[in-house]
């Protein structure tokens, strides 16, 4: 109950916000607001986090009247690269991008940029973005750290050996990180995380969890930069026998499937919501307002918070 008050809150937060090659998938044809036309491209549309973001575009521009051109990448740079060049080519007037590689799609958005062509930097930053919305990097690493470090002061006695699972090779993911690590400390000063390790997938997560328990088998606590990886280590530590009473697992990106570990009651303990869904929305209604001719604050900031076991049980 708790989860459906606080999506109908940030709801009402995102409108007061908002009146203030790959696969292809093509949206509804331009009947309304001048037949604008946008394009856009996350890093991939298996991860639960950028299906919610597109689902929530796709609905705002159905109700808009406004074609959307969704290009999965598939996780590839040179193919989000290819999308962008095909986004300018079918003359879209905006574009939503989620970044792979700031440095690799920098050339083909300055030519988008001189072409007039508005861009929307969604969750990681990219060069010539006219906006960039996302929540913190930081902030939502903080957010799951404050919830181990409460944890391991109130279960562990202020000491635990600390699991950490990131995804070093994007800027972004390494700030997340640093945000886990000092939400831990701020609570559990005591805490030493014993590891860090890159596994943003399940199948990493799950490895990677099963090396690190033979190296250090006291580990008690394993914070994730998001649920995949949080999801791959839950999978570990129950086949290890070690998803104990104490055990903390938690993620960020609050999906279907880390929601369903936790109301099971298993050592999955909390998730960061991001609202992806509502995130997606309020892309398509920002791009709008640009396209139009507002002049926005360059940083969008979208709320995070943690969702714990018990109240998602």
């Amino acid at each position: 109950m708790k989860k459906i008050l606080f999506s109908l809150l940030l709801l009402v937060v995102v409108a007061s916000l908002i009146f203030a090659g790959g696969k292809k998938e093509e949206g509804v044809a331009g009947t309304g607001e001048k037949a604008y036309k946008i394009g856009m491209t996350t890093f991939d549309l298996v991860n639960p986090y950028w299906v919610k973001l597109v689902n929530g575009a796709k609905t705002k521009a159905n109700e808009l009247g406004i074609e959307l051109v969704v290009i999965d990448p598939s996780g590839d740079v040179t193919k989000q690269v290819n999308a962008l060049e095909n986004f300018i080519s079918m003359g879209c007037h905006g574009i939503i991008v989620s970044a792979l590689d700031s440095v690799a799609v920098k050339s083909v958005l300055q030519e988008a940029k001189n072409k007039g062509i508005k861009i929307l930097a969604q969750s990681m930053d990219a060069p010539s973005a006219d906006v960039w919305v996302s929540a913190a990097e930081w902030d939502m690493g903080y957010v799951i750290g404050v919830e181990a470090g409460k944890w391991i002061k109130n279960k562990l006695g202020g000491r635990a050996e600390v699991l950490v699972l990131s995804y070093d090779r994007i800027p972004q993911i390494i700030a997340r990180k640093e945000g886990i690590i000092a939400g831990i400390k701020e609570h559990a000063p005591n805490a030493v995380v014993v590891a860090t390790q890159d596994a943003n997938t399940t199948a990493l997560g799950m490895s990677v969890t099963e090396n690190v328990l033979q190296a250090y088998p006291g580990i008690k606590v394993i914070a994730a930069v998001n649920d995949a990886g949080a999801l791959g280590a839950l999978a570990a530590v129950e086949a290890s026998g070690k998803a104990t009473p104490d055990f903390f697992i938690g993620g960020i990106d609050a999906t279907d499937e880390a929601f369903d570990k936790m109301k099971k009651g298993t050592v999955f303990r909390a998730t960061v919501d991001i609202i992806p869904y509502e995130n997606g929305m309020l892309d398509i209604e920002l791009m709008l307002r640009l396209l139009k001719g507002e002049k926005l604050e360059y940083q969008q900031p979208v709320p995070v918070v943690a969702v714990t076991q018990d109240q998602v049980k």
